[in-house]
């Protein structure tokens, strides 16, 4: 036997009486510790009861926060040491220790600016605890996630109400500013760091059931205690599932953690509105638990471990029936026999209640009535179900065998002859199988030979009569089997109206959708994104637009042109979806220049597609005409401040001559020149094959428009240069006394004119 262990023995018996000497009066607790500290750096089971006394000592409430304080400093070298271990059961410990002196000793450091080497230490064990929340054993983590809540609580702003702010509480306001050790914004960035990897944990695969429930219950603290952080956390609360698991892979064993995850959340938001009714979140917490029940219900509803009593059978008496015991909102099947007339109502009425059985439901409106039904669904006991079931189908089946007595009021009776005792108590009915049967009640007297009974003849009722006639009719003349003629065929003409009618419809359902241009929303798709795959408006502009090139493109016509030569054009229908969204992108051209786009482009590719085809060489280009039309129709509009007419004529796919030539439309108004300048000098720069194009109307806009020669010199002097030295723009020279006495002159065109100029220049350039 190992010769230390009788002392480790005797050690351990007088820690305990130590420890229950401070349980008995906390005066003893700081003298105490200051003995055991250097007794947890010998033998193993010294080190672990003296963690397990520490975590002990910094979370009872029976010692005040100063000596707590005071206490935390002593051991917080033990600490450090005990963190670096490797034992599970030391680590819990000293990461509970860790996360009850973290806000004593913060306010600490905020008093003591110059305590460097204190907070250098409460760096190292949380840096080390930050890793074990990572790589640590499932009981050190959950140990960690306590910290972590500690840490996001005192180094985020508390209650900013200097009314209600509690003086106790420790949080990011009590740190001075100009702290040397303590920079507010970094300590703020990193609780909201550790909050977002906190928050994370309701987003990773597989589900940990035992960090999940940990999270929540720590989340609530938060919720409460810091306003500025509760809308994060309650909104991540709320978007997830905690059935998600269960419904994926509906195992036993995810049915059970969905059900212990489903329940944490309850009781999380239940707490919540119960502490803070007047909450604006109220609502969606009710919703969620709302929702969260049904889901529940309808997973986790055969999980139960009760097996259903077993339906009676038709057959069952009613005293064996009463024996049968139910749960209390089950319905008796065997004590509820068919009463009254043959009729839906008593067929399917499972209630002896009057007051329910004669509550007209059509009076209650529509929508409540499927409300009511819904929750009842949801709420439902299959064991109930399938009683009230069997009952309905033991009803049903006692009708179909139950004979149907005839209407006859007395019986016939031949005059001058008494009517026989017995021929009054017998009872004319129909049988089974249709035919007039005489019985006798049970009660009667029975029948005997010696005195027959007279039997007369009884006359059928009126409505057997009818059946056997018409039965007869069909026998003699028999009716072949009728089918309705086929409609008539639609002519073009309809054909053409039903299609307008369709695309007139889908061209409503844009009316009501978002109108936010795609320059200004916040969700935008990628280029890998799958085109119409949200009914947005985007959506159906692009199915509108495909209908049109795409879909109708197998439906040109061919007509003969004004040279003979066969042509193929779209046909009527895809004419009117093109004209409805041209009109479209013109009603409203700022909202809808993306829209706008969108179609011109479609129209370019189905262009490219069909030309490469043996039947493309005949069809006539669609993109060319209807950029021309948008064009005209959005040019008398615009207006200088409209910088959208920009980025639109320089996305469209494809810009000719006669789209560049309607931009000097603009140029030449005075009020516009700024932005058809600017529309030239961006497709000039950015879109080589039109530069050309922008040059010819910057060199035609230097020379006969001196209005416009300062405007595009600049350009000119850039992008063609041999422009402005072939001739200078016209003007008129001032009166000078040069001996010309005050006649103007003007530069002339004539060559020797030119010759003059160009010898000037280069006199000039050899003096230079």
């Amino acid at each position: 036997m190992d010769p230390e262990q009788p002392n480790t023995d005797e050690q351990l018996t007088q820690l305990r009486k130590a420890r229950a000497l401070c349980l008995q009066d906390d005066f003893f607790w700081p003298r105490i510790l200051e003995k055991v500290l250097p007794i947890m750096k010998s033998a193993p089971e010294l080190r672990r009861w003296g963690a397990e006394f520490l975590a002990e000592t910094f979370s009872t409430p029976t010692v005040d926060d100063t000596r707590k304080t005071n206490m935390a400093l002593e051991a917080l070298d033990t600490l450090v040491d005990i963190i670096q271990e490797r034992e599970a059961e030391l680590l819990k410990h000293a990461v509970q220790s860790s996360a009850s002196i973290y806000p004593l000793l913060f306010r600490h450091i905020c008093a003591n600016p110059k305590k460097t080497e204190e907070w250098q230490k409460i760096s190292i064990i949380k840096q080390k605890i930050l890793w074990l929340w990572d790589s640590g054993p499932p009981g050190v983590k959950v140990c960690c996630i306590k910290f972590v809540q500690r840490v996001i609580q005192v180094q985020t702003p508390g209650v900013t109400d200097p009314r209600l702010v509690n003086k106790a509480e420790i949080s990011l306001a009590a740190v001075p500013l100009g702290h040397p050790l303590l920079p507010i914004s970094t300590l703020e960035a990193e609780a909201q760091g550790l909050l977002d990897r906190l928050l994370s944990v309701f987003h990773d695969e597989p589900q940990d059931p035992l960090l999940m429930t940990s999270t929540l219950n720590c989340l609530s603290v938060l919720i409460k205690t810091r306003s500025s952080i509760s809308a994060k956390i309650l909104s991540a609360v709320l978007s997830f599932n905690p059935l998600s698991a269960a419904m994926k892979t509906p195992t036993l064993q995810n049915k059970l953690m969905a059900k212990c995850i489903e329940k944490t959340v309850r009781v999380l938001l239940l707490n919540l509105i119960r502490t803070n009714p007047t909450s604006p979140y109220v609502q969606r917490i009710t919703q969620h638990l709302h929702r969260l029940n049904q889901a529940k219900t309808e997973l986790l509803d055969d999980t139960s471990r009760k097996r259903p009593a077993l339906a009676p059978p038709v057959s069952q008496t009613p005293d064996s029936a009463k024996r049968q015991k139910f749960d209390s909102n089950a319905i008796q099947s065997a004590s509820q026999p068919f009463t009254g007339p043959p009729t839906y109502a008593n067929l399917f009425t499972l209630t002896r209640d009057a007051a329910l059985t004669s509550f007209d439901v059509q009076q209650l409106p529509l929508d409540i009535v499927i409300q009511i039904t819904l929750a009842t669904f949801y709420s439902i006991n299959q064991q109930a179900l399938d009683v009230a079931v069997q009952t309905v189908r033991d009803r049903y089946n006692f009708l179909c065998t139950r004979p149907v007595i005839t209407q006859q009021s007395q019986p016939v009776q031949p005059a001058g002859l008494p009517l026989h005792p017995q021929a009054i108590s017998q009872t004319q009915v129909l049988g089974p199988q249709g035919g007039l049967q005489t019985t006798t009640p049970p009660d009667s007297p029975p029948k005997h030979d010696a005195q027959p009974v007279p039997v007369f003849e009884v006359s059928k009722p009126k409505e057997t009569d009818d059946v056997e006639e018409d039965e007869d009719m069909e026998d003699e003349y028999p009716i072949g089997s009728y089918k309705l003629p086929l409609p008539t065929p639609p002519t073009d003409e309809q054909r053409i109206e039903a299609a307008c009618a369709s695309v007139d419809r889908m061209f409503s359902v844009l009316e009501h959708l978002d109108k936010t241009p795609l320059v200004q929303r916040k969700n935008k798709g990628g280029l890998m994104r799958v085109a119409a795959s949200t009914w947005d408006r985007d959506g159906w502009i692009t199915l509108i637009v495909r209908l049109a090139t795409r879909g109708l493109g197998a439906c040109d016509v061919e007509v003969k042109g004004d040279d003979g030569r066969i042509q193929r054009v779209p046909s009527p229908v895809a004419q009117y979806v093109r004209e409805r969204l041209l009109a479209y992108a013109i009603a409203d051209f700022r909202q809808n220049l993306d829209s706008a786009v969108t179609w011109l482009y479609e129209e370019w590719y189905n262009d490219s597609v069909m030309r490469s085809l043996p039947m493309g060489e005949s069809r006539v280009r669609q993109y060319p005409i209807w950029m021309m039309k948008v064009v005209d129709g959005i040019l008398p509009f615009v207006e200088a401040k409209d910088r959208l007419v920009i980025r639109f004529l320089s996305e469209v796919p494809e810009l000719s001559r006669e789209i560049i030539n309607k931009v000097k439309i603009l140029c030449l108004d005075p009020d516009r020149a700024s932005l058809g300048i600017q529309i030239l000098h961006y497709n000039a720069m950015l879109r080589p094959p039109v530069r050309e194009m922008c040059l010819d109307l910057f060199e035609d806009f230097y020379h006969n428009h001196k209005e416009l020669s300062s405007m595009t010199v600049k350009f000119l002097r850039k992008w063609r240069p041999i422009a402005l030295e072939a001739s200078p723009p016209v003007k008129k020279e001032e009166p000078h006394d040069d001996g010309t006495n005050g006649v103007k002159t003007e530069l002339s065109d004539s060559p020797s004119s030119s010759a003059t100029q160009g010898v000037v220049q280069t006199t000039d350039n050899a003096s230079s």
